[in-house]
């Protein structure tokens, strides 16, 4: 039997596996069965079936991963607006950097001379 790996799977194909599965554990369905007819691992199957129970339909949708935008900043917002407010009415130059143009080299090295002096890179 070849079984599906979920983790490949697009949100939609995702969900729409994990309402197959369900339905067919609604119909009275044994592990087993689900397995050759969906391809979903028993185990796997009868983890979604218990979090549909637990959560509703609400457990078919795919679970957001990763990091959730803005929880992993180093700097507050107020020194993230000094910063832009710097790089558009100043240059390099005045802090020490050489050039009279802002790239991402010379935008991260005023940040580290700025905000994190003793720290080194």
């Amino acid at each position: 039997m070849e079984y599906i790996d979920l983790r490949k799977l697009k949100s939609g194909e995702l969900k729409q596996v994990r309402r197959q599965v369900v339905r067919l554990k609604q119909m009275g369905k044994a592990g087993k069965e689900i397995e050759e007819l969906t391809g979903v691992r028993q185990s796997r199957a009868s983890e979604i079936w218990t979090a549909y129970k637990r959560e509703g339909d609400k457990a078919l949708e795919p679970k957001k991963h990763g990091f959730q935008k803005g929880t992993h900043l180093l700097l507050t917002p107020e020194e993230q607006a000094e910063i832009r407010e710097t790089i558009v009415t100043r240059r390099p130059e005045e802090f020490g950097i050489p050039g009279s143009l802002w790239t991402l080299k010379k935008v991260c090295a005023y940040v580290w001379k700025r905000y994190y002096p003793r720290t080194r890179i």
